[in-house]
């Protein structure tokens, strides 16, 4: 058996420091970038790709709720055309930026109420799993045990951790 160990990373704002990026980026296996819609910025993904890069860490997109007062922490009752379109924007600016970085985004793993509530909505899942398929079939998603997106991830015939 293997044992990833991963961290979310690159989640600067007002309320949160990257401070312990750079020494979490040496002892994990993959990280969980936020794509600028919760937490992080453009320099701040560049930062935290180049790092990964170096250490041979794997990098994921970290998409959430278009949130930053409250951390990507509020629950939102979105139409399923809107999520899908946050899920696709943010996989997409990071994988620009990590392309220009010279370096490939592995996987997703949604962040915060959207995380939470695709863990217990199967549609909400589905959606979230049939947007990352829509960008790249290939990325794994990352998932808790047990939960709707694990169920949505593998109906779906989707790589799921």
């Amino acid at each position: 058996m293997e044992i990833n160990i991963n961290c979310d990373l690159g989640e600067s704002s007002k309320l949160h420091s990257t401070e312990n990026d750079p020494l979490l980026l040496e002892i994990v296996n993959s990280a969980n970038i936020a794509c600028g819609y919760h937490a992080g910025d453009k320099p701040t993904m560049e930062k935290t790709i180049e790092i990964s890069k170096k250490n041979n860490v794997s990098i994921g997109a970290h998409p959430s709720f278009n949130d930053p007062e409250n951390f990507g922490r509020k629950r939102l009752n979105l139409p399923s055309s809107e999520i899908k379109k946050l899920v696709i924007d943010q996989i997409n600016i990071l994988s620009n930026v990590a392309d220009n970085k010279g370096i490939k985004v592995t996987h997703v793993k949604p962040h915060g109420a959207l995380n939470n509530m695709a863990c217990e909505n199967y549609d909400l899942a589905k959606v979230i799993s049939e947007s990352i398929i829509q960008v790249n079939k290939e990325l794994i998603f990352l998932v808790p045990t047990g939960s709707q997106m694990e169920k949505a991830g593998k109906k779906l015939g989707m790589k799921i951790a």
